[in-house]
């Protein structure tokens, strides 16, 4: 039987290919692909998503500009995602899932992974929004890194 991590990496790819190439490239997930995967994949975060921050979200993961995310953008949200719970659980450590076998715990109620921690009356950002603004200051480091490193 596969280790925890390793059904959480071939869920990870699974679950890409599950939703990309329903229409056009199967490698790939354009628009509507990405938005149905956010949706079913990961409510909490979606909920309420609206089409700005959709489209902000995808021009922010589309590195190469071909209005379609491939499994490396993917991934790199994937992993700005982790980063912010690893975030938000370090900073409030009593919300952090109890584990039973390497799971949480069944009946267990969901945690919130990201809030807004604006005060009454001002704007705050919804998910989408920071993730957005999380993989592109990600994404311009791994671009400065790679031209230095390249040179």
């Amino acid at each position: 039987m596969a280790c925890p991590l390793e059904q959480a990496l071939a869920v990870v790819v699974a679950t890409f290919h599950k939703y990309s190439g329903k229409e056009g490239d199967k490698y790939k997930l354009n628009k509507a692909e990405l938005q149905e995967l956010l949706l079913k994949e990961l409510p909490s975060f979606s909920k309420q998503t609206s089409e700005a921050s959709l489209q902000q979200l995808m021009n922010s993961l589309d590195c190469n500009s071909d209005s379609e995310v491939d499994f490396q953008e993917y991934v790199t949200f994937l992993a700005c995602m982790a980063m912010m719970c690893n975030d938000f659980f370090r900073e409030l450590p009593d919300k952090m899932p109890r584990k039973k076998f390497g799971v949480l715990a069944l009946g267990e109620p969901p945690v919130p992974l990201c809030r807004s921690r604006a005060g009454p009356g001002s704007a705050s950002l919804g998910t989408l929004e920071v993730l957005s603004l999380v993989v592109s200051l990600i994404l311009a480091a791994i671009a400065a890194t790679s031209s230095f490193i390249y040179r």
